[in-house]
């Protein structure tokens, strides 16, 4: 038993927290890094008092569960992981016990916190309360047992992508920098679903906290990376989708500068709920200049994501690495309160000289 869990944890848990280093990292140099405890004391207990709040963190925690279902259910179906679906093989509840292992294992981000909500409840009385974590995170392992044990039921090779269809009399013809949505929308909901939910949530959350205390622009600097960190997925998927399902579009007669403006047009439209809530939720507290240079920042941070794909020259892991340290490097500069301009103006030029230096030669590998 103890080598079967040590198995799918070299193949699974590991992976999961290799591949997502980045994005981890970032939301907890903001939980310890931005936030004090005697903050992090006051958020709990307005959570506690209140079960509107509640439910939304719950909704959040949930939203991160289903981040982690969808990563083990791609690495069951990828065929370098086949040799786990041996697991069929043995009993049913040894099954549930490394299911189990894998979901706690994976869940830990929002359980520890969790956890320290219920200590806190539990000192102020709040048992219903406690009881209502507690039963989120239950339902969030019940989940992922139930689909883990669902999809090792059918065979390695059963493709488990999820698509949705748009009824005949609803379909009309796309405009080009819209095909990149509808392909995420219909091909692949769950990771739409999952980034802008986490996005949207996670600003919320920038928005609700900015005025409990006497926080400057900071605050938005931070939640900009967050966002855009949470997209890092969706980046990496258009590449696949422009490379494998819109193959003529290597052969349109587009301008490198056209092409940049398509993929910013692309962008932006993803952006549109953030862009919203930025715009309409924050208009008391911080002043529209602020908020078009929050825009632009997210923008050329996702344009930046996508462009540094392009570079070939370097393996995988090397640029991961080095879009971890640019992300912290990032975090540092907005801390030191520079200049959100600043960073734009850098971002932009930065993607467009990489844009035009290796757009073409990541065509050509291709």
């Amino acid at each position: 038993m103890n080598a079967l869990i040590s198995i799918f944890q070299k193949a699974i848990v590991w992976d999961y927290y290799r591949r997502n280093v980045l994005f981890l990292l970032v939301i907890v140099l903001f939980s310890f890094g931005f936030l004090s405890g005697q903050e992090h004391k006051t958020i709990v207990t307005q959570a506690l008092a209140a079960y509107k709040l509640l439910i939304y963190i719950g909704l959040l925690w949930l939203l991160y569960g289903f981040k982690f279902y969808l990563f083990v259910l791609r690495s069951l179906g990828d065929s370098k992981f086949q040799f786990l679906h041996h697991i069929r093989l043995v009993s049913f509840w040894k099954r549930m016990i490394v299911w189990f292992y894998v979901c706690f294992a994976l869940n830990q981000l929002t359980f520890l916190y969790a956890l320290f909500m219920v200590f806190m409840g539990l000192s102020l009385g709040k048992i219903s309360e406690v009881a209502f974590i507690l039963g989120c995170q239950v339902v969030i392992m019940i989940i992922g047992i139930t689909i883990f044990e669902f999809r090792i039921r059918k065979t390695a090779e059963t493709d488990s992508n999820f698509s949705l269809k748009l009824p005949v009399s609803f379909r009309f013809t796309l405009p080009l920098f819209l095909f990149y949505h509808k392909y995420l929308i219909f091909k692949e909901p769950v990771l739409f679903l999952l980034t802008k939910g986490f996005s949207i949530f996670s600003l919320l959350f920038f928005v609700w906290l900015f005025p409990t205390d006497e926080y400057d622009d900071r605050l938005f600097g931070i939640a900009a990376i967050i966002i855009a960190v949470s997209h890092l997925k969706i980046c990496s998927v258009w590449l696949d989708f422009q490379y494998n399902s819109l193959q003529f579009y290597q052969n349109l007669p587009l301008t490198n500068w056209i092409k940049i403006s398509i993929l910013f047009l692309i962008y932006l439209i993803l952006l549109i709920p953030e862009i919203y809530l930025i715009l309409i939720k924050t208009s008391n507290y911080i002043g529209i200049g602020f908020q078009i240079q929050w825009v632009f920042f997210v923008l050329s941070l996702l344009l930046f994501t996508h462009i540094y794909q392009f570079i070939i020259v370097i393996s995988e892991e090397i640029r991961m690495k080095w879009y971890f340290y640019g992300t912290i490097f990032l975090l540092i500069l907005v801390m030191y309160k520079t200049p959100v301009s600043l960073l734009v103006s850098f971002l932009l030029m930065i993607s467009i000289f990489l844009f035009f230096k290796f757009e073409n030669k990541f065509e050509l590998e291709k």
